[in-house]
């Protein structure tokens, strides 16, 4: 799946007006020189001004990547954390490794945060993301991408770095929807290889959609065909993808 992209249109023009409920907060940000004191704008309307472009950049960000059912930070030096998800917050509040302590981003395991902070660093000198998985639970994992904010969103505190973190369960019933939609196969065959994907046996799918087994046979044979794979194996490791 693609990373969602933020787009930033370039700045032109005079700045905007106060009153303008609809200032595009991008704008804002990336033209600190636009919004200079020429017309009588005194320092701390300026800096509201961006505080207000801030937050609604941060909404922006948070609405993009919770649609895509991923929680976001975003933290500073020291790991401290500025801003963060509502499902960020669930996740970090369910006592699985990872919690905010005294304002910063920690996890349980010594070894695993110095591993973290050693990632954070390197993301802060070349700019190049990372990605790091920690246990959850039996059966889940955390899967953290750790990059470099957006430059609007370090502009006030300095640089920042964004933190996407999605929540992996082996148990998860894969989406049948999505399954039809992405490898073009009707809902039946979509169940039978949501039901596969979940770890269910060919006789134990049958038993579930209340259809004999010959039938979920050619229905895992039609896949196989329309999916281009040799075994069933195949098919349960591309509907992880998903």
């Amino acid at each position: 799946m693609a990373d969602p992209q933020i787009a930033v249109r370039p700045a032109t023009g005079a700045a905007p007006a106060l009153a303008d409920s609809n200032l595009p907060w991008q704008d804002i940000l990336r033209t600190p020189h636009a919004l200079a004191d020429t017309g009588g704008v005194a320092r701390h309307s300026r800096r509201a001004l961006r505080q207000q472009a801030l937050s609604a950049g941060w909404q922006s960000i948070d609405s993009a990547f919770s649609g895509l059912g991923e929680a976001v930070l975003l933290i500073g030096k020291d790991s401290a954390v500025d801003k963060m998800s509502a499902l960020a917050m669930r996740y970090l509040d369910d006592g699985h490794g990872w919690a905010v302590r005294d304002g910063t981003l920690r996890h349980a395991n010594a070894k695993m945060q110095r591993l973290f902070e050693a990632y954070c660093a390197a993301v802060s000198r070349d700019r190049q993301m990372r990605s790091l998985a920690t246990t959850a639970s039996w059966g889940e994992v955390f899967w953290i991408d750790i990059s470099a904010a957006p430059a609007a969103l370090g502009q006030i505190r300095g640089p920042m770095m964004l933190l996407r973190m999605r929540r992996k369960s082996a148990f998860a019933m894969p989406d049948v929807a999505k399954l039809k939609s992405v490898f073009a196969i009707t809902p039946a065959e979509a169940a039978v290889l949501a039901g596969l994907a979940a770890g269910h046996s060919v006789e134990e799918v049958a038993t579930l959609r209340g259809a004999s087994v010959l039938t979920v046979r050619k229905q895992v044979a039609s896949l196989l065909s329309k999916m281009e794979c040799h075994r069933q194996s195949e098919l349960v490791r591309l509907a992880s993808l998903l």
